[in-house]
C-alpha cells in the first residue's frame, strides 16, 4: 500500500470525484491517506535563534469549494511529532527538526518547529527559512469522519513537511506584516518608493525590460490592492523573501 495521495488540483478531476469523501471511498484500498499542502505562516520565537512557530493549517474553503476542518486526532503525532523533508518517511536523514506543542486552537493547527541543526539538512532547513528560501509546508493526514458534503469533519495528523514546490501553488509561506486594510488607505496617500536600491531591480515582461519602480509606477492608479501587496512585500527586511514577494506580486498583477 503506498503512502498518501497528494492532492493537487487536478486530482478531483482526475478521479471524477467532487467531494474528499467520494475521493477517500474511491482510493483509500490503494493509499493509507491524503497530503494536503497548506497555507502556512510564522514567527520567529523571541530570544531563540531555533524555535519558529507555524501555523500550518486553516480550515478555509478550498478551490474545490471543500473543507478540512481543524479537528485533529493528534495523540499519535504527538509521540514522534516529525518535521520531515518532502514527507520522506524512508530515511532518519530526512527528519530536519521537531514539532512541540502541536495544537489546534482558533480553528488553526499550529505549533512550534524546532530544527534539528546536528543533522547537515536540518540545518539546511533552519537557514532557508531564516533566509527566505522556504515558504510551503503539507500535511499528511488520515481521514476518520465526513459531513454530509463530504468534507473532512475529522482527521488524524501523521506528519508534516517541508516542501520546495507545493501541490497548490496558493499554500506559501510567508511572514507575518502589518497592514491596514485597503478599504482604510486612500490611494493618494500612499507614497510609492524612491530609493536607487528599488530603481536597480529590472522585471522583464515579453521581451520589455522595465525597472521594477516602473512597473509600480504603472500600476498605482490601475490596481490599488496590488499595490498595497507590494507594500507589504517592502516592509519585508529579508532582501531574498522581499526580492520572491515583489516579483509575485507583479507577476499576478500582469495577468
Amino acid at each position: 500500500m503506498k503512502k498518501f495521495l497528494h492532492l493537487k488540483k487536478e486530482t478531483f478531476g482526475e478521479y471524477g470525484v467532487v467531494s474528499h469523501k467520494e475521493l477517500w471511498d474511491k482510493v483509500k484500498g490503494e493509499y493509507k491517506g491524503f497530503v494536503f499542502d497548506a497555507e502556512t505562516t510564522y514567527t520567529k520565537a523571541e530570544g531563540s535563534e531555533n524555535k519558529y512557530h507555524f501555523i500550518f493549517s486553516t480550515d478555509t474553503e478550498d478551490r474545490h469549494g471543500q473543507r478540512v476542518f481543524q479537528n485533529f486526532d493528534l495523540k499519535s503525532f504527538k509521540k514522534n511529532p516529525v518535521f520531515l523533508d518532502s514527507h520522506n518517511y524512508y530515511s532518519i536523514e530526512k527528519i530536519l527538526g521537531k514539532i512541540d506543542r502541536s495544537k489546534v486552537k482558533d480553528g488553526k493547527f499550529q505549533g512550534d518547529v524546532v530544527f534539528n541543526l546536528k543533522n547537515p539538512l536540518g540545518l539546511m532547513a533552519r537557514n532557508m527559512v531564516e533566509d527566505g528560501f522556504l515558504f510551503a509546508t503539507s500535511i499528511g493526514t488520515i481521514p476518520k469522519e465526513f459531513d454530509s458534503n463530504g468534507n473532512i469533519l475529522k482527521s488524524e495528523i501523521i506528519e508534516v513537511s517541508a516542501v520546495s514546490v507545493p501541490a497548490n501553488p496558493e499554500a506559501l509561506l510567508e511572514r507575518s506584516v502589518e497592514v491596514k486594510a485597503v478599504d482604510d488607505i486612500e490611494p493618494e496617500a500612499i507614497e510609492l518608493p524612491t530609493e536607487p536600491e528599488i530603481k536597480k531591480v529590472e522585471y522583464v515582461s515579453q521581451g520589455n525590460k522595465k525597472s521594477l519602480f516602473q512597473v509600480i509606477s504603472e500600476m498605482k492608479e490601475k490596481d490599488t490592492n496590488t499595490l498595497m501587496k507590494i507594500a507589504s512585500g517592502l516592509a519585508i527586511k529579508n532582501p531574498h523573501e522581499k526580492k520572491r514577494k515583489l516579483f509575485s506580486t507583479i507577476r499576478d498583477g500582469l495577468k
